[in-house]
C-alpha cells in the first residue's frame, strides 16, 4: 500500500488498554494496578514476585514490562526497579545504549464543520519527516 503505519496517535488515550485487560469479559482477567510504584521483580523458576513501594506483593507466571526507560536506567537506590536476579549483561548494555529525546506535542483545533479526516479516534501521519 505503500503508508508507512509505524507511527500513530491514539487520540482517547491508552486506558482502553488496562480496562480490557482488568475486565473478565476478554476470558484473562489480569490484575491491574494504577499509580502503583514497582520496587523489585523476584525471577522464580517459572513465576515473578512484584514488590510495590506499599509493602504489597503480586504473583505472577508472565509479566510484561513497559518500564520507561530513565527507570530502567537508574539503580534501585535512586528510583529504579531492582530485579533479581538482576538483568543479564547483554540486556543491561541494551538499555544503556538507548537514548533518550525530546518529542513535541502540537495539538490543533478546527470548527467542528472544518474537520476533514474520517471520524475514527486516530490520527496518522504518513509524512516519515513528522512522528506522533
Amino acid at each position: 500500500s505503500g503508508v508507512n503505519l509505524a507511527d500513530g496517535l491514539v487520540v482517547d488515550g491508552y486506558d482502553f488498554l488496562t480496562n480490557e485487560l482488568s475486565s473478565p469479559a476478554n476470558g484473562v482477567q489480569a490484575d491491574v494496578r494504577l499509580c502503583a510504584r514497582l520496587q523489585r521483580v523476584d525471577r522464580h523458576a517459572d513465576s515473578f514476585t512484584l514488590h510495590l513501594s506499599d509493602g504489597s506483593t503480586l504473583e505472577a507466571d508472565l509479566v510484561l514490562s513497559t518500564l520507561p526507560l530513565g527507570v530502567l536506567k537508574r539503580d534501585a537506590a535512586e528510583g529504579g526497579v531492582d530485579f533479581v536476579p538482576p538483568l543479564t549483561d547483554c540486556k543491561r548494555a541494551a538499555i544503556d545504549a538507548i537514548g533518550m529525546g525530546t518529542e513535541n506535542k502540537v495539538v490543533f483545533r478546527w470548527a467542528e464543520e472544518d474537520i476533514f479526516w474520517p471520524d475514527d479516534p486516530y490520527l496518522q501521519c504518513t509524512d516519515p519527516r513528522f512522528r506522533f
